[in-house]
């Protein structure tokens, strides 16, 4: 990678995501920003409030220790971070005093994806679809079926959420048991 960017620099790197972080690293002249979409460690620690068996939460802890170090030394490597939310940009602005630590939040154009109106489907689904062994990915199910979907209903009857994704944990399968999942 390094003598490709020696061939042919070019004005800025961008490194999407943490464990590429090395890909380039402190040693490169070429200025290079790194842009984050979780902080990891964070669901690393959630990892270990998802495991069962003590043995397992005692790795996990290691682990989430160790890949805590392993961010803070990739994130001070940069010469500026993008993250996704004020949340995220105010970690990474404890880890790296000085740094520059931007926000560009995700996001969608609600003009060029606007949903069909009622006249145009009859279609009231809520599909979720992702890998439901993550844990904030079945987190973030289960919020929305227990704490938001019976707003929904409360509005609209006739809405039904689909959940689909691999490696579902046995709290989001015991979702189907409610009414309209």
């Amino acid at each position: 990678m390094e003598s490709e960017l020696a061939i042919d620099p070019p004005d800025l790197v961008h490194i999407d995501m943490l464990f590429i972080a090395p890909l380039i690293g402190q040693t490169n002249s070429t200025p290079a920003i790194l842009s984050q979409n979780n902080v990891e460690v964070q669901n690393r620690k959630r990892w270990v409030n998802n495991q069962g068996a003590w043995i397992h939460r005692t790795l996990f802890r290691i682990d989430a220790a160790k890949l805590e170090r392993w961010e803070q030394y990739w994130l001070n490597a940069y010469k500026a971070c993008i993250a996704v939310s004020e949340a995220d940009a105010a970690y990474f602005r404890s880890c790296t005093p000085g740094q520059s630590v931007f926000v560009v939040p995700n996001g969608v154009d609600l003009e060029a994806f606007k949903p069909p109106t009622q006249s145009e489907s009859d279609r009231k689904d809520i599909i979720f679809f992702g890998a439901l062994g993550y844990p904030a990915n079945s987190e973030a199910v289960i919020h929305f079926c227990k704490d938001i979907f019976p707003l929904i209903i409360k509005e609209k009857a006739d809405v039904r959420v689909s959940i689909l994704g691999a490696h579902a944990p046995e709290e989001v399968t015991e979702l189907g048991q409610m009414a309209g999942v």
